[in-house]
């Protein structure tokens, strides 16, 4: 078999039993070829499109005692779904959101619900335990004392959380990996009741901490949305399959409103603005990508009046078509520069009155760390 083939075929027996990322350095192990043959053979993978490479991993393997720096390589879905129907697997009844892992969703990712996906659990307080509150909760079963405790099929614990709709309405968010650990028939009941492509508030403090509970595993010292965000922005950047997509991320003059006054709140988000928006996008990165994975052609980047799309329409078309819903972040940074360059009337109001200007500016960049967390998910999968 051609050595590629075999490192290939390895990393998807690997995918289908962990769902995660596969260093280079086990692969080398497992199949006694150099370690450095594996990290350029993980690099050809990703040229022909098969996945992504979280490259420079440093490891420290119990039996080498010392740093490994290693390639982390992650299947694409395209990979994933080809090996799968060629696999036993295809051939087998999977339930909905375990076939998603097999076929390339992150373990991480979020699904939607309608409110009434919780009801059953609610209606069934005898077998289930369900603890709510108003940003979110988790359920899990009870156990049954009248039947052998072997043979009952348990719900592990699923963690759910509450997000707003732009209509105000409220769904249920879960995360992929706990749905996909459900019995067939509760999976089937949450997949019945999955809501696709919603369109969330922007503002939304009880999503936030759900989020930041069970969806983000940083420690509560180090959350500061702001660096995270210029942090987000450079992981987007890093991206092979998409480019260096910000021209400059130098985020050294940019802080929070230190005197928490109206002038250093406007400063913050000047600056802010000036890097996460349109005027420092790459034309060329847009353009290209657009052109390379939806067939964008010459007139597809001209208006109806003939004339060249700005930044601003580009970095729309490039949301739209990789299927992020791009008026939450159009929304919010129009809503930051509407801050940087307040009209007269905002800007009498708001220094007459005794406002939280440092909550104002760190509810924003939260807001905005998430949506863009989200896009470099949807952009790396």
């Amino acid at each position: 078999m051609d050595i590629n083939q075999k490192i290939l075929d390895y990393c998807m027996e690997k995918w289908n039993k962990r769902f995660d990322g596969i260093s280079s350095f086990s692969v080398s192990e497992k199949l006694g070829i150099d370690h450095r043959k594996v990290r350029e053979t993980f690099k050809n993978f990703r040229r022909q499109n098969k996945g992504t490479l979280t490259d420079n991993v440093i490891l420290r393997p119990f039996e080498v005692g010392k740093d490994v720096v290693t390639t982390v390589f992650f299947p694409s879905k395209e990979s994933l779904k080809e090996s799968f129907s060629k696999s036993n697997l295809a051939t087998k009844h999977i339930p909905e959101f375990k076939k998603r892992l097999y076929l390339g969703h992150r373990r991480n990712e979020l699904a939607y619900f309608s409110q009434s996906v919780l009801a059953k659990y609610f209606d069934l307080a005898e077998k289930f335990n369900i603890q709510d509150s108003l940003f979110g909760g988790f359920l899990t079963s009870r156990p049954d004392s009248s039947e052998d405790e072997s043979h009952q099929e348990k719900t592990p614990v699923l963690r759910f959380g509450k997000r707003k709709l732009d209509k105000n309405e409220q769904v249920v968010a879960a995360i992929l990996e706990d749905l996909a650990a459900l019995p067939e028939d509760e999976q089937q009941h949450w997949h019945f009741s999955e809501i696709e492509h919603p369109n969330f508030s922007l503002f939304d403090p009880d999503f936030h901490k759900y989020y930041l509970r069970y969806y983000d595993v940083i420690p509560i010292h180090k959350r500061d949305p702001l660096n995270r965000l210029l942090s987000t922005l450079k992981k987007i950047n890093a991206l092979p399959n998409v480019g260096r997509l910000f021209n400059n991320l130098d985020g050294v003059h940019l802080q929070y409103p230190v005197k928490k006054s109206f002038e250093d709140f406007i400063t913050s988000c000047d600056l802010l603005y000036k890097i996460i928006g349109p005027d420092n996008l790459n034309t060329d990165v847009l353009k290209n990508y657009l052109h390379s994975n939806y067939n964008y052609r010459h007139n597809h980047f001209r208006d109806s009046r003939g004339e060249p799309l700005n930044n601003s329409q580009l970095f729309r078309a490039f949301l739209k078509e990789i299927g992020f819903l791009e008026n939450s972040i159009d929304k919010l940074l129009n809503s930051l520069k509407e801050h940087a360059i307040p009209p007269d009337h905002q800007i009498n109001a708001l220094r007459s009155g005794t406002h939280d200007f440092l909550s104002e500016f760190r509810n924003l960049c939260q807001s905005l760390l998430i949506s863009y967390t989200i896009l470099y998910e949807k952009l790396k999968a």
